[in-house]
């Protein structure tokens, strides 16, 4: 027995001090796989926390994107409409320049009318000048002839 009790002295000295090192080194990792699990529980958080957001987000561009497609809708019917009444004035002032050219026209006319009836005027005056001219060379050849 002797033998067997200066293994297990042999055992005691040298392996057991490596058991209570093993040991606490156990223990130690223990804590420290706590305060990891504890760190990756909090990121766990974290992550569905950004994972709300970006759902909001996304809900949130959602909600834009169906705006802009509204708005976009109303900005291709006021395109149309203008373009529909762009054309409509375009037609008006094509009417209106008609108009006005033949009222240019007219007044060209009667500009003419008048041009022509003032020359008259003037061969008319012209010709009572002459007319009258005439009258005194003959009321003079009669009074030589008298």
């Amino acid at each position: 027995m002797e033998i067997k009790e200066a293994i297990r002295a042999v055992f005691q000295e040298l392996i057991v001090p490596e058991l209570d090192e093993i040991r606490r080194d156990q223990v130690e990792m223990k804590g420290r796989l706590a305060a990891i699990d504890k760190c990756i529980d909090d990121v766990h958080a974290r992550m569905d926390d950004v994972h709300a957001r970006l759902d909001d987000v996304s809900g949130h561009l959602v909600d834009q994107s169906r705006r802009i497609d509204e708005i976009n809708g109303r900005i291709d019917s006021v395109r149309e409409e203008l373009g529909r009444r762009i054309d409509e004035i375009h037609g008006r002032i094509d009417s209106v320049r008609e108009e006005l050219g033949r009222r240019i026209d007219e007044t060209n006319r009667r500009l003419d009318r008048l041009y022509e009836v003032i020359v008259r005027r003037e061969e008319h005056d012209l010709l009572e000048q002459r007319l009258a001219a005439l009258e005194r060379d003959v009321a003079e050849l009669k009074q030589r002839v008298a």
